[in-house]
């Protein structure tokens, strides 16, 4: 029973290739030159749509990842002005304490250490001005491998550059520990 449907099943699979065949060679007709010209037209048309499939795949491919990039940079992005916002509120609070100076101590050293902060500030920025141009340089680069690398290494130094604001906000508070305090004196 079992060997009757699939006989009858490839006979008729055989039946229907012969009618395709068949039915291709109606349509082509002429001398055999004309006929070969024909098939390797049909066969350039298509190549060419294969290749129109390949590039779009591969178009849709680059946009993926290009999220996934933008993705990554956000999150890595986020996170460095995570750490630079919490820089600034330590520093707003030892401002505050310096403004205060409820120990009534010197405070000049501090206020020294703390007059560093603009300068690893300005170059927190600069930092960051050239990380994002980094990053819209990989979005339009042929060479990726070259322009992660870099993007890396500037990741690399604006990390650096708040080690440097937090080891100044360090110092400051030092500082301001280590400062002797001031005589008061009373006034009769």
């Amino acid at each position: 029973m079992k060997t009757k449907i699939i006989i009858s099943v490839v006979a008729l699979s055989l039946v229907l290739i012969t009618k395709s065949v068949f039915a291709e060679n109606e349509t082509v007709t002429g001398t055999p030159k004309a006929v070969r010209n024909q098939i390797k037209e049909e066969r350039q048309v298509t190549k060419t749509t294969v290749t129109q499939i390949r590039e779009e795949k591969k178009n849709t491919l680059s946009e993926l990842k290009l999220k996934k990039m933008e993705a990554i940079y956000k999150a890595i992005k986020m996170g460095l002005e995570k750490r630079h916002d919490a820089l600034l509120k330590i520093k707003a609070k030892l401002e505050a304490r310096l403004a205060k100076n409820p120990m009534n101590k010197d405070k000049t050293q501090a206020l020294a250490e703390l007059a560093k902060f603009a300068a690893t500030e300005k170059q927190y920025q600069a930092d960051m001005l050239i990380l994002d141009a980094k990053f819209e340089e990989l979005k339009t680069s042929t060479k990726t491998s070259e322009v992660v690398k870099g993007l890396k290494d500037t990741v690399n130094l604006v990390r650096e550059d708040l080690n440097n604001i937090k080891k100044v906000l360090t110092a400051a508070v030092k500082a301001l520990a280590q400062a002797p305090k001031l005589e008061v004196t009373k006034t009769e």
